[in-house]
């Protein structure tokens, strides 16, 4: 007897259907109830403990977990949540606000309707926080109920959903751990160990000392402006060029030539003059072309805090000018204490130097000196459970080819 809407017991697709709204149901609650406790706690979000209260903590909720699992295993609260619908559920609520972390800009504003519900600062939200719980009581309970029935066919299944258990609830537990340290170092000042954030100080396990600070540049480009406003003129994608000796390029009725470049030079009455590197500006000679007659020709240079720009009036509207060369590589030439060895290092963009628990990253200099600079800030950054994220990762990652052995396996056998 097929099922209709008379039948007195549902059929199992709409068991199905009522299971999943229950538990989407579910999950709108969660989220509607870590709003609540947002907006309560006037947009400030949680502070989750540290080490080692946040140890004690992980390993209670699963202590918890593996109670509900041998004693509770048959309520229908316990049977639910270690069922398939609300694994959907829970995976899509943590989902949806991992999505809005990437599109939405974590500023901590602290004003606003964003900060209110904790959507510019949700790593730290209440609604994060119980959408984690809820995935990880869903997957938690999942895992163990599959240990009940482990066997070969399995393995795949646990390290895939252990691997990411243990993703999440590191992310979750060691965000509180995480540090992220800004350090300023002078070139001649003597070691540090001194670093700070955005409220206090803190003394690092090693010393710094920045011996040189290196700046590579691209070649400062040729620009025209606006002589009564000193905007840039855009012409057909040539309103910056790049000033390289003997290139020839067009502007409006005009032909431009570069004759000589010179990467650090200074003023004198008669022009400009190549000087030691840092001591001066990028400038290039000019000659202007219009039909087959010189219209101008001179020097165009950056300026710096003793020189003022030097510039090549076209005509009554247009000016020529040269931009300050864009940073194409910096880097620091560091010494650094770690216990009673003293060892050198260099520190570039993208390649940071790994010390004592500690990544080290060139996180930016002195912008209005440039080349010049003095400065080097770096970025020190230490997150003590990245291990156990990275156990988590690989877990995902031996689950997938488990999988797919076991997948070509099977398909072996089906052709013999």
């Amino acid at each position: 007897m097929t099922d209709s809407v008379f039948s007195p017991e549902p059929c199992i697709e709409t068991k199905n259907l009522r299971g999943y709204t229950k538990s989407f149901l579910f999950a709108a609650s969660v989220l509607i109830l870590g709003l609540l406790f947002e907006i309560i706690s006037g947009g400030k979000g949680i502070s989750l403990p540290k080490m080692p209260l946040n140890i004690y903590a992980g390993f209670s909720f699963v202590v918890l977990l593996v109670f509900l699992h041998l004693f509770y295993h048959r309520h229908a609260f316990v049977r639910w949540l270690s069922g398939v619908p609300a694994a959907v559920s829970s995976i899509s609520l943590f989902a949806l606000l991992v999505l809005l972390l990437g599109f939405i800009p974590q500023k901590e504003t602290h004003g606003g309707i964003l900060s209110t519900t904790g959507l510019d600062h949700l790593k730290t939200s209440w609604p994060f926080f119980f959408s984690q719980v809820y995935i990880l009581s869903s997957l938690g309970l999942v895992i163990l109920r599959r240990l009940n029935h482990l066997t070969l066919r399995n393995v795949g299944f646990f390290l895939n959903h252990a691997g990411l258990w243990l993703v999440i609830a590191s992310g979750g537990l060691g965000s509180s751990d995480l540090m992220r340290l800004q350090i300023e170092l002078y070139e001649g000042k003597p070691f540090t160990n001194l670093a700070h954030d955005q409220v206090n100080r803190y003394r690092l396990p090693f010393s710094l000392k920045l011996n040189d600070f290196i700046l590579e540049e691209y070649p400062p480009r040729i620009a025209f402006a606006d002589a009564r406003t000193f905007q840039i003129i855009p012409e057909k994608n040539i309103s910056f060029i790049p000033a390289e000796p003997g290139k020839r390029f067009p502007f409006k009725e005009f032909v431009i030539q570069v004759d000589t470049v010179l990467m650090h030079a200074l003023s004198e009455s008669i022009g400009m003059k190549a000087v030691p590197a840092k001591d001066g500006v990028p400038a290039c000679h000019i000659t202007v072309f219009r039909a087959s007659s010189v219209a101008a020709t001179g020097w165009i240079a950056c300026g710096n805090r003793s020189m003022h720009p030097v510039i090549l009036p076209l005509n009554d509207t247009i000016m020529i000018t040269l931009l300050d060369p864009e940073p194409r590589k910096y880097q620091s030439l560091l010494e650094i204490i770690n216990r009673n060895d003293t060892i050198p290092a260099v520190l570039e963009v993208n390649k940071p130097i790994k010390i004592r628990g500690w990544q080290l990253y060139q996180m930016g200099y002195d912008q209005m000196e440039g080349r010049n600079s003095q400065l080097s800030i770096i970025e020190a950054v230490n997150d003590p459970w990245l291990p156990v994220v990275y156990t988590g990762i690989f877990m995902l990652l031996a689950g997938a080819v488990y999988l797919f052995w076991l997948g070509q396996g099977n398909k072996n056998k089906q052709k013999q």
